[in-house]
C-alpha cells in the first residue's frame, strides 16, 4: 500500500479521536484498516470537517480544520481553501471573544494563543500570498481600531510584534520571502525579544538577509526608547543576551560558527550617538 495513503488514513484517525463526541452524538465511523485507499481517505476528510461543527471548543475545531485542509490541499484545493477559511473565521471569532491578554492562574501568568496567527502560519506554508493578504487586512483593521481609542495600548502592540515575528520564524523553513514580509510588518510595532531570536534563526538560513533585516530594524527603531532599542544590541556581536535591563530578558541561541559583523556593530554605536539615547 502507498505509504502516503496509509499516513493520511492514520492522521485522519488521530484527528477523529482528538475530541470525544458529546453523549448522544454519533461520530462518523469508518473501517480505516480495510478502507484505507486514497479515494476513501479523501472521502473521510470532508466528513471530519463536517463533524467539527459539533465541537464547542474553538481550539480543537480549528486544529482539526487545519489538519484536514493541509491534507486536502494537493488533491481538492477548493475544499481545502474552504476549510482554511472556516478556520480563520473561527479564529477571528475566538479572538473577538477572548482576546489575547495573558491571564493569571494562581501565581502564574499564562499566555493566550492568538489562533488567527496559527491559521495564517498554516496557510502561509501552502499559499504565501493569501497568508500575507489575510495578515495585512487583519493589521489594517487593528490599526483602525487603535486609532479610534483614546489611549495607546502598548501591551497590545507588543504582543502583535511578537506574534508577527513568531509567524515569520515558523515560515522561515518553507518560504523565506513570506517570512521576511511578516518580519517587516513587525517593525511598525515595538521591538521585543523575538527580534534578535528571529535574526539568529534567519542568519542560519541566509546571513545576508539577516544583516539586511538588521539594518532595516535599526532604521525603524532609531527613535525608540533605549530599553526597546537595545534589543538590537546582541545580534551584531553574536551575544546570547542583550545589553542593559530589558522589558523581557532572555537568552538567545547563537548559531554555531556565527561571525560577528563589525559594520553592524558600528551602525549600532553610531545610531546610539546620533540619537543621544540615555
Amino acid at each position: 500500500m502507498n505509504r502516503i495513503v496509509l499516513c493520511v488514513c492514520l492522521i485522519i484517525g488521530l484527528a477523529a479521536t482528538s475530541t470525544r463526541p458529546k453523549l448522544g452524538q454519533q461520530r462518523p465511523t469508518s473501517n480505516l484498516s480495510s478502507l484505507c485507499s486514497r479515494e476513501n481517505a479523501l472521502a473521510i476528510i470532508p466528513q471530519q470537517i463536517d463533524w467539527t461543527r459539533t465541537f464547542d471548543d474553538h481550539l480543537k475545531r480549528i486544529t482539526v480544520l487545519l489538519r484536514a485542509a493541509d491534507l486536502l490541499w494537493p488533491y481538492q484545493n477548493i475544499k481545502a481553501r474552504a476549510a482554511f477559511t472556516e478556520a480563520f473565521d473561527l479564529a477571528r471569532q475566538n479572538f473577538k471573544e477572548k482576546g489575547d491578554k495573558p491571564r493569571r492562574e494562581g501565581h502564574l501568568i499564562v499566555g493566550v494563543p492568538d489562533q488567527r496567527y496559527a491559521v495564517i502560519t498554516a496557510i502561509g506554508k501552502r499559499d504565501a500570498a493569501w497568508a500575507r493578504k489575510l495578515s495585512d487586512q487583519m493589521l489594517e483593521e487593528e490599526i483602525k481600531e487603535a486609532a479610534e481609542k483614546s489611549t495607546k495600548d502598548d501591551e497590545q502592540d507588543t504582543r502583535t510584534a511578537e506574534k508577527l515575528l513568531g509567524t515569520a520564524t515558523n515560515l522561515l523553513s518553507s518560504d523565506l520571502n513570506a517570512a521576511l514580509h511578516f518580519a517587516q510588518s513587525s517593525l511598525r510595532y515595538p521591538a521585543t525579544f523575538m527580534l534578535p531570536a528571529f535574526l539568529y534563526k534567519l542568519s542560519e538560513i541566509n546571513r545576508s538577509a539577516a544583516d539586511d533585516f538588521y539594518r532595516a530594524a535599526v532604521a525603524a527603531y532609531a527613535a525608540a526608547p533605549m530599553d526597546r532599542f537595545l534589543y538590537l544590541s546582541s545580534f551584531p556581536f553574536g551575544n546570547s543576551r542583550d545589553v542593559g535591563e530589558m522589558p523581557v530578558g532572555t537568552s538567545y541561541t547563537v548559531p554555531k560558527d556565527f561571525v560577528p559583523n563589525v559594520r553592524l556593530q558600528q551602525l549600532l554605536i553610531q545610531t546610539l550617538h546620533q540619537t543621544n539615547k540615555r
